[in-house]
């Protein structure tokens, strides 16, 4: 057995939008972040908590389900902690 090169051949009609994508909560940490495919979730997605600590992941069009994260574990904690954007410096 082997692997097979799979492409979309001249009969294919549909475009495959992909895009990445981030949601934050108001803090500015993410909420959830994973690709889209015509709008639609699409392989691996990870969902945060407020601060910042990887809850969950989701394996969306596979057959790995999904599983529940432990905050607390050094891999998840601070995952989707986004550093605070510097302001820039006040004029005199």
């Amino acid at each position: 057995m082997g692997t097979v090169e799979v492409k979309p051949g001249p009969q294919w009609k549909e475009k495959r939008l992909t895009e990445q994508v981030e949601v934050t909560w108001p803090n500015g940490n993410l909420k959830a972040k994973g690709v889209t495919v015509n709008g639609h979730r699409y392989g691996e997605w990870n969902f945060f908590n407020e601060q910042g600590d990887r809850i969950e992941a989701i394996y969306y069009a596979s057959n790995r389900g999904s599983a529940k994260c432990n905050p607390e574990h050094p891999d998840n904690k601070g995952a989707g902690k986004r550093p605070k954007p510097e302001l820039p410096p006040k004029a005199p």
